[in-house]
This record gives structure tokens, sequence and C-alpha cells, in this order.
């Protein structure tokens, strides 16, 4: 069991955007971040570099449990039955108390899917007779993440 999770589109989204709430709450409860992909089309190194960057920063920021789903960068759909059973038996393993997530507003494509995606995700999550795999979780607290640029 996690208490938080936070759902990232891209290695390093959750600790750019959220590091110091993960860095704050680590010592108390247990953090998860979840990774939608790898980055693979990022234009900011490649995805060897910040898979071992988005670990090391893991590390030093208390996260007890870091996966990456491995969907296919650029490619996030909030309508892809596939995508969506791997984000809810994620949830519904980890029975987090607390999910972050990217605001479904957001000029990246990969951040709007991933919002659009994780909220669903947590109301079919607590479905009984969908996806049984994991037994159903209710998670009650979802906070979006907005990232702002000038």
């Amino acid at each position: 069991m996690l208490n938080l999770i936070c759902f990232s589109p891209h290695p390093d989204d959750a600790e750019l955007f959220v590091g110091g709430i993960l860095l704050k709450h680590s010592s108390k409860y247990k953090i998860g971040i979840i990774d939608l992909t790898k980055g693979e089309k990022s234009t900011n190194g490649d995805v060897q570099q910040r898979e071992k960057e988005a670990l090391n920063s893991s590390e030093i920021l208390g996260v007890h449990i870091k996966e990456n789903l491995n969907i296919h960068d650029t490619c996030i759909n909030h309508l892809s039955n596939e995508q969506l059973i791997k984000v809810v038996e994620i949830i519904r393993k980890y029975k987090p108390t607390i999910i972050l997530a990217p605001y479904y507003v957001d000029k990246n494509p990969d951040h709007r899917e991933a919002g659009l995606l994780i909220k669903d995700a947590i109301f079919k999550a607590a479905l009984a007779n969908l996806y049984p795999k994991y037994p159903v979780h209710r998670c009650a607290n979802l906070f979006f993440i907005l990232q702002v640029i000038k």
C-alpha cells in the first residue's frame, strides 16, 4: 500500500513539478511515482540518461516505489483500454489515499491525455465487475498538477 502516487507522463515530470511535495511527505508517508512513458521522443537527453536521472531524483526525494508503464511517448490516450487497464491495476495494487496527476488542460498532449486517463482510471478502479486482477479500490483524493511555464 502507498499513501500517495504521482502519475508522471514522462520520467522527470513528477520530480520537476511536485518534487518539493514528495520530499516533504516522504518521511511520513509511502510515496510512489508511476511514469507512463520512457520519454523516448524527448529532445532533452536520451532514455537512459533520463531514466538514470529520474531514479537518482527518486532516491533523493525518498520515493518508495518507482515504476514505468511503458506506454509509447506521444501516444498516451485516455480512450485506450490497454492503457486504462495498466493504470487501474496500479491503483488497485497500491491502494493510494492520494493521487497526483497532470491537469488535463495543458499544452502538452501527453500531459492532457495522462490527466484524463488517470481521472477515468480512478473511477473505474472502484468498479467491482471491471478488470478483476486486483480488488477494487476507491481513491477519494485526486489532485491535479498544473505546469506553469512563462
